[in-house]
């Protein structure tokens, strides 16, 4: 929402919302002149001609109530976003998991290649200092990260549409797989017949069977199977950072980086070169342009040391998120112990995927559970921190430790860390803040 606020200020509209209260997105939208309000009111609205809301804004909001009052046109999210994506050459990315890195790599590509591109991302460029950018261009590139959550994605009519995988995931929302396969489908199909681009990744078995069912248009496949149009061999990881070869059509081009580390984010840095490939640039420029990435909000960024550990907070909130950082972060620091702290969020989501959620650490050194960080939902009778180390220590996953609170974390990690470790902070909650409590109260402390 702060994205679109921000790009709408950019073209020429007047713009003003409001916040439960100051952040870093409402300090950057003051900061360019957009009024904020705090908290929820009803006059608010009093001067607005439209409104716009996310799936989030529950129905008896003060200020959606005024703005049915008022017969103003209330507008969803992907409404914006679909009418600023159809004013360009929009590039949608679409995807259980990857979105916003995904997003950020292809735009850096495009934008490292002077392409004159914009983005609208669910995450900060530390490039840019912020999650979107115009495009400098009429009708130019935009990158776009495209939400899943509550279908809404389907509003949006692409001329690129890349799908990174497929999770049962947002369950509340499709109920089944079936509905979940239609959504992505007509998603990929609102690319424009002939001239439209479906980009696929393979790996994941349900995006190779949408692959199969798209029709009338460019279906580009990436992925480590040799069958992908763009795939990856010669993997080799150095700390944080991956090296690969790129195979195109069989053909190699060797010598290709990123600074993040991880497999998947192989997979995100080969959905990024399709993208580049489809809007004309070469090989080597796009080589160049991932080189150049300077990362994205909260997706495994170092927030500082505590007590002689990096703690790298990242975005990951799902079982298989889960299970692949903490892979990616043992595959380049095999020689430092990680510890993994998870911050489950939703009640709904632990409850549907508490199997997967019970055997998603099996790799790290040490498991820290806090609290469910609820979004807002009411608590379920035994889903909580206690059940799921309960599930994983019968999964016999090792020192598994449970914490109510940042100070209580905070006494923790002090027994468990020497000089080089890792603290794994892991969620798409507050998680980031309490990296951040042991970072300074570490500094106190030394």
């Amino acid at each position: 929402m702060s994205g679109l606020a921000e790009i709408l200020h950019d073209n020429g509209f007047k713009v003003q919302g409001s916040d439960a209260s100051e952040n870093a997105n409402v300090q950057r939208l003051k900061k360019k002149g957009i009024e904020i309000f705090y908290g929820h009111g009803k006059a608010y609205v009093d001067h607005a001609f439209r409104v716009v809301v996310s799936s989030a804004i529950p129905d008896d909001n003060p200020e959606l109530v005024a703005a049915k009052e008022l017969g103003l046109r209330i507008m969803h999210r992907s409404e914006i976003l679909a009418e600023i994506l159809k004013q360009h050459h929009g590039i949608a990315i679409a995807g259980t998991h990857g979105k916003t890195t995904t997003t950020s790599l292809a735009f850096t590509v495009l934008d490292y290649a002077q392409k004159g591109a914009g983005v609208i991302n669910g995450g900060v460029l530390y490039s840019l200092g912020t999650n979107i950018k115009a495009s400098s261009k009429p009708g130019g590139f935009m990158v776009a990260e495209a939400d899943e959550s509550d279908g809404s994605f389907t509003n949006i009519h692409p001329k690129i549409a890349v799908v990174t995988n497929m999770d049962a995931e947002h369950m509340e929302h499709y109920k089944n797989l079936d509905n979940l396969r239609q959504a992505y489908e007509n998603f990929v199909m609102n690319t424009p017949a002939d001239t439209g681009v479906v980009v696929c990744g393979i790996d994941h078995h349900e995006v190779a069977a949408l692959a199969g069912r798209v029709s009338d248009r460019k279906v580009v496949t990436y992925g480590l199977l040799p069958e992908a149009h763009i795939s990856a061999d010669n993997i080799m990881q150095k700390g944080a950072a991956m090296g690969f070869d790129v195979l195109i059509e069989g053909k190699r081009y060797a010598g290709f980086r990123i600074n993040m580390p991880g497999r998947h984010n192989v997979l995100n840095a080969l959905a990024a070169i399709a993208v580049g490939i489809e809007c004309g640039v070469d090989l080597e420029t796009i080589k160049k342009g991932l080189m150049s990435f300077k990362g994205v909000g909260r997706r495994f960024i170092r927030i500082g040391d505590a007590y002689g550990a990096m703690v790298i907070d990242d975005y990951a909130h799902h079982p298989v998120e889960i299970e692949s950082t903490i892979k990616g972060t043992k595959g380049g620091f095999a020689n430092n112990k990680v510890v993994a702290v998870i911050q489950p969020h939703r009640f709904t989501r632990l409850n549907d995927l508490m199997d997967e959620f019970a055997a998603c650490a099996m790799d790290a050194d040490e498991v820290i559970v806090t609290p469910v960080y609820s979004a807002g939902e009411k608590p379920i009778p035994n889903v909580n921190r206690e059940e799921l180390a309960k599930r994983m220590r019968a999964n016999r996953i090792q020192n598994v430790h449970v914490v109510k609170d940042p100070e209580e974390f905070n006494s923790l990690v002090q027994t468990l860390v020497t000089n080089g470790d890792i603290i794994l902070c892991m969620g798409a909650g507050n998680i980031n803040t309490w990296g951040q409590f042991i970072v300074q109260q570490s500094k106190l402390k030394s």
